[in-house]
Parts: C-alpha cells; sequence; structure tokens
C-alpha cells in the first residue's frame, strides 16, 4: 500500500527506506521499528497517505536537489534574491506562492507540493487550510535585495480628485505603481500593484492612503 502511494509521487519506497531512523519512526509514529508501521498501515491503525506523506517529507528534507523542479525557480535560488531559508536549510529549491505573494516581512512557511517543488507562501495565506502538517516545513527570510510584489486594494468615495490624489501617495513615498485598476460599478474601489523590498511599507502606505477623506479602506490582498 504503501510502495503503491509513494509511487503516485514518483518515489521508491526502496529508496526512502535506507533514511528511515528509529528516532524518526518514534517521533512521528511512536513505533520503533519499520516492521511495526508495516503492520500499523495494513491493520488500519495508521493512514496510508499520513505515513506516505511523513516518508516523503522526510526524504526531500535529505534529498533538496529533487525539489529543483523548475528553471525559473533555479534562477530565483542562484540569484541569492529573496533568500528563504527552509527547515534551517538556505540549499532548498522553491517559488514562491502567487496566490499571497510573500515578501520580506511577512510570516511564511513552504509547502512541499504534489509536484515535487516547494512552494512559500504567508503564513496566513488562506490557501493552507486543509494541507496536512506533514507538508508544511518552518522558512523565513534571510536578507534580501530584491523587489517583491505587493498588491492593494483601496476603496473610496468617488470624485475627481481620487486618482491623482491616491498617486501622490505614492510617488511621495519613491514608490512607482506597476498597474492601478478602477473598479465604479457597485463599490468604488482601485487596485494597485507595487514593487516593495519589504512588508513593513504597508503600514505606512495605509496611513497615508487614510488620512485621504474620501479613502474608505486599505487592505493588502
Amino acid at each position: 500500500m504503501l510502495e503503491k502511494y509513494l509511487q503516485t509521487k514518483k518515489l521508491n519506497l526502496k529508496d526512502i527506506l535506507p533514511e528511515v531512523t528509529e528516532d524518526f519512526l518514534y517521533k512521528k509514529f511512536s513505533v520503533k521499528d519499520i516492521n511495526t508501521l508495516f503492520a500499523g498501515v495494513g491493520y488500519g491503525s495508521f493512514k496510508c497517505e499520513i505515513c506516505g506523506n511523513r516518508l516523503e517529507a522526510m526524504y526531500l528534507k535529505n534529498h533538496p536537489e529533487l525539489l529543483e523542479n523548475s528553471t525559473a525557480v533555479k534562477k530565483r535560488k542562484s540569484s541569492g534574491s529573496n533568500l528563504v531559508v527552509i527547515a534551517g536549510d538556505k540549499n532548498y529549491f522553491y517559488k514562491f506562492a502567487s496566490c499571497c505573494k510573500p515578501i520580506k516581512g511577512d510570516k511564511i512557511v513552504a509547502v512541499i507540493t504534489r509536484g515535487r517543488g516547494v512552494s512559500i507562501h504567508k503564513a496566513d495565506c488562506p490557501n493552507l487550510k486543509g494541507i496536512p502538517a506533514e507538508r508544511l516545513l518552518e522558512a523565513h527570510f534571510e536578507g534580501s535585495d530584491a523587489y517583491g510584489e505587493m498588491d492593494l486594494k483601496i476603496g473610496f468615495i468617488d470624485n475627481p480628485f481620487v486618482i491623482p490624489k491616491i498617486s501622490l501617495v505614492f510617488s511621495g513615498l519613491g514608490i512607482p505603481i506597476n498597474k492601478l485598476e478602477i473598479n465604479r460599478t457597485g463599490e468604488s474601489f482601485a487596485v494597485v500593484s507595487i514593487n516593495v523590498k519589504t512588508s513593513e511599507i504597508f503600514e505606512k502606505i495605509e496611513k497615508k492612503l487614510s488620512n485621504l477623506k474620501f479613502v474608505t479602506y486599505v487592505k493588502r490582498i
């Protein structure tokens, strides 16, 4: 059962077994040997999927080269930009999740994805719900000279001076706007995309925009 499950992840149980230690078995399954684990899977006292996920996570931690799954990921890692330390290791290949776009200053977590890669998410990303703990790894930023993308949603009471005054806030902070989209159907709001070095700049942006009488809210999306 475990062999078949791990094959769906393109892993071979025979490759993993030599790296399974007594300490790992005790911490993860409260058993002292691998045969007890196999018996537990056979009898149904251990779920095959959970055991397989834990064995996969352990093996991929030992073999970060298996996580190299795209040229884009290799370029980002080798350039040293937005360096992320995963499970205490700087040698993982990773990519940043497009759903929450984490940048330096955010609390983050690494997720072992089904496609043999590691994806970096904000710790409060809604898409983390339901992901087994075995696929989550501790992660943090370790210094960066690179920019990350931040998207903001700005609610406002419509008037002719909205866009110019919002734009002035960003130019006053020295932050160029990559993209600005306006919605005036129903609720009026603007979606602004900017590049910043750290998430901490959001507080300054929010304070400046909130001082504009026609701005009703500012949030990061």
